[in-house]
């Protein structure tokens, strides 16, 4: 199965895709994830599953209590409004908090010692 895990409509973006346990691209940038990159991801695959990093209702509650209340209430800053703008609106996207991503690093890091 090809998963894509994604950051983005934030400081930083980043993609990854997976097949499976295998990382087959990557693609950090600043600010915003161009459209070159969702392109070149596609190359690889469509997506069965997106794995986003942040959940979107908390970090607008967030932007809320900081002030930020253009931000907060922008429906179009949430992650499947986006990937609907791309193409992608049809595929599941699982919401992930940074701790649940490092637990999974640390798994496929032991797998790989392992295995070495």
């Amino acid at each position: 199965m090809i998963h894509w895990g994604i950051n983005a409509l934030n400081h930083g973006s980043s993609i990854a895709v997976f097949d499976n346990d295998l990382k087959l691209f990557e693609f950090n940038k600043t600010d915003t994830l161009y459209l070159d990159s969702i392109t070149r991801a596609l190359e690889f695959s469509k997506p069965d599953r997106i794995f986003w990093y942040e959940r979107p209702w908390l970090k607008k509650a967030r932007q809320f209590y900081a002030g930020q209340y253009s931000v907060a209430m922008d429906l179009n800053e949430l992650p499947n409004r986006y990937l609907k703008t791309i193409g992608l609106g049809d595929v599941p996207i699982t919401y992930t908090r940074i701790m649940e991503v490092m637990q999974q690093l640390v798994i496929i890091q032991a797998h790989l010692i392992t295995v070495l």
